[in-house]
């Protein structure tokens, strides 16, 4: 008789056990749940915010202003910038030629940097 009173209490150890997995299961759960339901409220207040609404000032965008030649933030902007060309009467070159872009490609030894004409592998032809 004394090996199934252990294997009762070990039976009613393993109930306990399971009813505590359950209860924390429950437990987390929940929390999911409750943090799903607030990303998604945060979410709709998101997509409905609007900055420059009338006494909402601190969460007014700060503008920043950027200079597309220099590529630079808070110095100055494009049209203020001292090599625009409107400012100095002259066009600077900031982009590369249409020559400058194309790379020259060998068909002989597939590789960029020279045509096949000038391919120092043309005379190991087989």
């Amino acid at each position: 008789g004394g090996g199934s009173g252990g294997s009762s209490r070990g039976m009613e150890e393993l109930l306990i056990e399971k009813e505590k997995l359950a209860f924390a299961n429950e437990q987390l759960l929940s929390k999911l749940s409750l943090a799903e339901h607030q990303l998604q409220e945060t979410r709709e207040r998101l997509r409905k915010f609007d900055p420059h609404a009338a006494g909402d000032a601190k969460a007014a965008a700060v503008v920043r202003t950027y200079c597309d030649i220099c590529e630079a933030f808070d110095k100055h902007d494009t049209l203020e910038c001292p090599s625009n060309p409107l400012n100095m009467g002259e066009v600077p070159r900031v982009r590369k030629t249409k020559a400058e872009l194309e790379r020259p490609y060998c068909e002989t030894c597939e590789q960029f940097g020279h045509l096949a004409e000038d391919c120092p592998e043309a005379s190991m032809t087989y």
